[in-house]
C-alpha cells in the first residue's frame, strides 16, 4: 500500500510541477523471468499472478489521475504472438525461444530499436 502511495504521490509532484503527460510503465511478468522457471509451474502461476496484481493496483492507484498507463505484459505477449507487428522477422523469436535467449527486455529491446529504425528511415523518405 505504501509504494502504490508514494507512486500516486511522485505523479501529483510531477502534475505540479509542470509535466503535462506522465507515462507509467507497468512491470513485466514476473512467471516469465528464467531464474523462477527452475522451481516449477505453480511458482511461475504465482508470479505471474503477483506482477498482475501490482499492475492492476498501480493502475487504480494513478489512472484516475489522468496517467497513460503501458502495459508490458500485454506487449510483449502481442509482440511474442505476432512479432510481424513490429517488424520482427517470425523465425527470430523461433530461434531466441529455442536458444533460451527469450527474456521480456530483451523483446522490449528489440522492438524499440526496430521502431527507431523505422522512424529514421521514415523520417529520412520525408525529407
Amino acid at each position: 500500500v505504501a509504494a502504490f502511495s508514494a507512486c500516486t504521490r511522485e505523479v501529483l509532484n510531477l502534475q505540479a510541477a509542470g509535466a503535462p503527460n506522465v507515462l507509467f510503465v507497468g512491470v513485466g511478468d514476473f512467471g516469465a523471468i528464467p531464474e523462477i522457471a527452475p522451481f516449477g509451474p505453480a511458482a511461475q502461476g504465482a508470479a505471474t499472478f503477483y506482477s498482475n496484481a501490482i499492475n492492476s493496483a498501480i493502475q487504480a492507484a494513478v489512472i484516475p489521475l489522468g496517467v497513460f498507463y503501458f502495459d508490458t505484459i500485454a506487449f510483449i505477449d502481442n509482440v511474442l504472438a505476432d512479432p510481424a507487428s513490429v517488424g520482427l522477422p517470425a523465425g527470430l523469436v523461433h530461434m531466441m525461444r529455442l536458444a533460451g535467449l527469450l527474456r521480456p527486455l530483451q523483446v522490449m529491446r528489440m522492438c524499440l530499436h526496430t521502431i527507431a529504425i523505422k522512424k529514421e528511415k521514415r523520417e529520412e523518405t520525408e525529407k
